[in-house]
């Protein structure tokens, strides 16, 4: 097949944005069409540990004796400084004959350059590259290319891992396994993508992934936080508190940090029970606009309130609502207590915090274990405004 029958990446190709796996299967995929029509393809990729930008530019834009094509890749460009940036920006004006350029910035797509204060650890940046060349394609279309990678919010990574599981791993994950996923590494596409692959490594051809190989695979490699134990605790889940407890005593256990995270968990809890006694038809609009696409405006808008009320947000942090307040759960989990079965938890966490500290109570895995008990039996109830509808 000849080289004009394949897909042929532009001469010179920016590929920018946050998400550091899309970006880089991306320019694995480029360069693959290029082997393709080009089977004997040089990739010369910049290190500035071993050559100047200068004599990497020279190389690329010094025509190859012998006509051998090649591709190369310069990556972060976003920490060259002023005077290397503008000799970039001129070298891509060059015309390569047998050559492909590949720049990878982690530049956000329409962020303005803001030129820095030059320090010892810190370079002047002085061009935003995907502003750059959307200009460039502007006056040659068909030289210029830039594809963006903006990672996505953390309520958008389970259709991510789906996305990519299939897409480069070929491998089908339903969404709730998908975010089990999420809720068991954390939303960084990196981590993600790492646990994909350790994964793949494992399961036969063909198989899909589900929530099983997830839990065997990647709850024992990643670190276990005293957050995850409160959370547990509030949602009154044993079986995953135990878990979690397992986790937390496999590594360097440390009771103040543990009852912290506890205490600060179950005193929002209290703080929204408070706030839900106080603001009962709030309480309901909230239940009712979660998960409701359309009722969306409400959900946030109250749920900055709960988070607010909570001590969990500031009323500017409206952008961590989701997370935070949604998606966590808590308010849910606020009706699993009453408020003078919080207020008990609070004083037995209190208790505990003092008479360990004091060496009146070794806590260890029974004491814990003990502790996570009494929570876990507290008296439940059911208000009417928290009732489902």
């Amino acid at each position: 097949m000849s080289p004009q029958a394949l897909q042929i990446p532009s001469a010179c190709t920016l590929l920018c944005g946050d998400d550091a796996i899309s970006m880089e299967n991306a320019r694995t995929t480029k360069i693959a069409q290029l082997t393709a029509a080009y089977p004997g393809l040089a990739i010369l990729r910049f290190d500035p540990a071993v050559q100047k930008l200068g004599q990497f530019l020279d190389q690329m834009m010094t025509v190859s004796l012998f006509a051998e094509p090649r591709a190369f890749v310069l990556r972060h460009a976003e920490s060259l400084d002023a005077k290397e940036s503008a000799a970039l920006a001129t070298a891509l004006d060059y015309p390569l004959s047998d050559a492909w350029l590949f720049i990878e910035s982690t530049d956000i797509p329409g962020a303005a350059a803001k030129p820095a204060k030059t320090t010892k650890t810190a370079k002047p940046k002085a061009i935003a590259w995907p502003n750059l060349f959307k200009l460039r394609m502007q006056e040659q279309p068909a030289r210029y290319s830039i594809t963006e990678f903006i990672k996505p919010r953390d309520y958008e990574m389970a259709p991510w891992v789906v996305d990519r599981a299939r897409q480069f791993l070929s491998r089908q994950i339903s969404p709730a396994d998908a975010a089990h996923l999420v809720d068991t590494v954390g939303p960084e596409p990196v981590s993600l993508f790492s646990e994909l692959q350790k994964i793949d490594l494992i399961l036969p051809a063909g198989d899909p992934i589900t929530k099983k190989i997830i839990d065997a695979v990647c709850e024992a490699a990643r670190e276990i936080t005293p957050f995850e134990l409160a959370e547990s605790l509030g949602k009154k889940d044993s079986e995953r508190t135990m878990v979690i407890l397992d986790g937390l005593f496999r590594q360097n256990f440390y009771a103040p940090t543990c009852i912290a995270a506890l205490f600060r968990h179950f005193f929002a809890l209290l703080r929204i029970r408070s706030y839900a006694d106080s603001h009962k038809a709030e309480m309901k609009a909230y239940l009712e606009a979660v998960g409701n696409f359309s009722k969306k405006h409400i959900s946030d808008e109250i749920g900055l309130a709960i988070g607010v009320a909570a001590g969990i947000l500031t009323e500017t942090q409206r952008n961590r609502v989701y997370p935070a307040i949604i998606k966590s759960g808590i308010v849910s989990a606020t009706r699993n207590f009453s408020a003078s079965s919080l207020i008990s938890i609070l004083e037995m966490l209190y208790e505990f915090d003092i008479q360990t500290k004091r060496g009146q109570l070794d806590p260890n895995r029974s004491s814990m274990e003990l502790l996570c008990y009494k929570i876990l039996r507290s008296k439940e109830i059911e208000a009417t405004y928290f009732k489902e509808q």
